[in-house]
């Protein structure tokens, strides 16, 4: 099960440049989840225009998909955790001193293959 988790990490993190640096956003839901289930409801424009660092195209995936929203956050919030452990030993363990984005600059750098 471990290295399912893993392989799903590294696949999510090396699937390509481009959608990595614009996803960066994204690892905000899982530091800044969104506790209002009322939010949810089919039509309700708030809960995207309330997360922090959305692009335009973010920002209409998350209206589309609203009800998608919560289990981003929670997969976000699971890379971070298999990140941290992953890097338990290093001196960087996916930590961030301001905590606005968990990757960094990171996100923004291609895999290496």
């Amino acid at each position: 099960m471990t290295g399912t988790r893993l392989l799903l990490t590294v696949a999510l993190l090396c699937s390509c440049t481009q959608l990595l640096a614009d996803a960066n956003s994204w690892w905000s839901l899982a530091m800044n989840p969104v506790q209002r289930p009322e939010m949810y409801i089919i039509g309700a424009q708030p809960v995207c225009s309330q997360l922090p660092g959305l692009s335009p195209g973010q920002r209409k995936l998350c209206q589309l998909y609203q009800e998608h929203m919560v289990y981003i956050g929670e997969g976000a919030k699971n890379a971070i955790k298999e990140c941290q452990y992953q890097f338990r030993q290093r001196r960087w363990n996916c930590s961030t001193v301001d905590n606005t984005s968990v990757f960094g600059r990171v996100m923004k750098i291609g895999c290496i293959q």
